[in-house]
């Protein structure tokens, strides 16, 4: 198993510079985990207090870059979503405004990620939302 430093938790200061910062809000029990104490010395784990802005903002793009991966090479396409158009373009395109149009997830640890904000997602876990179907909203 691997073992992970927990250092001084984030302040209300620090998330709310955060939030600002990269146009998000943490979950409840998202800032309740950060503020208790914050995962450091790897990089599994998003430094929200020292971290690189490119590669965090790369982390809270990774649940909706994966799913646009999916749509171009995989052939996914969310039951729910208008008929897919047969131009790849163009099937990106609606994707993207698809899922502008759902809760958006965030990074909670090592290749997981959580909602952002007060949003719930009943019945999706993160894998079933980028590789499965979910049950219609």
């Amino acid at each position: 198993m691997l073992r992970t430093e927990i250092g001084p938790g984030l302040t209300e200061q620090e998330l709310d510079a955060v939030e600002a910062r990269f146009g998000f809000t943490f979950s409840a029990d998202h800032r309740v985990f950060l503020a208790a104490g914050l995962p450091r010395g790897s990089s599994r784990w998003p430094d929200w207090r020292d971290g690189d802005p490119e590669e965090l903002a790369g982390r809270l793009a990774w649940p909706v870059d994966g799913v646009l991966f999916d749509v171009e090479r995989n052939g996914f396409w969310h039951p729910v979503w208008p008929s897919r158009p047969a131009e790849k373009s163009e099937a990106l395109r609606v994707a993207r405004t698809e899922l502008e149009s759902v809760p958006q997830l965030g990074p909670v640890r090592p290749i997981k990620a959580g909602p952002r904000g007060s949003a719930r997602m009943l019945g999706c876990s993160t894998c079933r939302m980028t590789r499965r179907s979910c049950p219609p909203r």
